[in-house]
């Protein structure tokens, strides 16, 4: 049994053929909605195309085995029936382009910048030739820093970026010690960054002594014991 939709339905008078430009436009839509694509998929024949002939008759074209994956060159098995009755049944070689617009850096973004929408630009890669790891423009960059530097004109990758730490290395906190019903409170230099509810090395002012404590906030952090 197939595995896509019918693909399209229409009347024709006897003699008519199906052309390369349907054809492929049919497979392109089923293609799509088989792996749900994001992006603009763009597909083409790597082979001539013979059009099809066919008798009178309400025809369908319909995929009724799709690859495992979707890659820069596959093929697919299509099926042609007229009311029902097969007229054809092929595998279709085919190469394929998957066109998303991606985040690129502007200039060169040295590690821990705050990343701003007018530092950014975008371009269209296909991601089957050069992979999906790009940061397609619907990914909202906001709140985030740059992981390590990117070069300019370079796409973002998700290793290239970080939520923006509340606490930074280096910075002076206030490290809150609970003891049951006892507080302390005392100042400390973080030893690295955290985010909120991370757990991160500090080095008491006066002792020196270096403990970890969880961020709570932008200027404190808490340790139980």
């Amino acid at each position: 049994a197939p595995s896509g939709a019918n693909a399209s339905r229409e009347q024709n008078e006897g003699g008519a053929t199906i052309s390369a430009t349907e054809f492929l436009s049919v497979l392109q839509a089923e293609i799509a909605r088989h792996f749900d694509v994001q992006g603009d998929l763009q597909l083409a024949l790597t082979r001539e195309w013979r059009p099809v002939k066919l008798p009178e008759g309400k025809y369908t074209i319909e995929i009724t085995e799709y690859p495992d994956q979707l890659k820069s060159v596959f093929s697919v098995k299509c099926r042609v029936t007229v009311d029902g009755r097969v007229v054809g049944e092929w595998p279709v070689p085919l190469k394929a382009q998957l066109i998303r617009e991606v985040w690129v850096a502007n200039d060169r973004l040295p590690r821990g910048t705050i990343i701003d929408r007018n530092m950014l630009g975008a371009r269209k890669v296909d991601v089957l030739r050069d992979g999906e790891g790009w940061l397609p423009t619907s990914v909202d960059l906001s709140g985030l820093e740059v992981a390590e530097g990117v070069a300019a004109g370079k796409g973002f990758t998700r290793k290239d970026i970080v939520s923006q730490p509340l606490i930074r290395k280096n910075q002076i906190v206030e490290v809150t010690a609970r003891k049951g019903a006892m507080i302390i409170t005392m100042k400390a230099q973080a030893l690295e960054n955290g985010g909120l509810h991370d757990l991160i090395r500090v080095r008491n002012l006066e002792s020196r002594k270096e403990f970890n404590a969880q961020v709570i906030d932008a200027h404190r952090v808490q340790v139980f014991f």
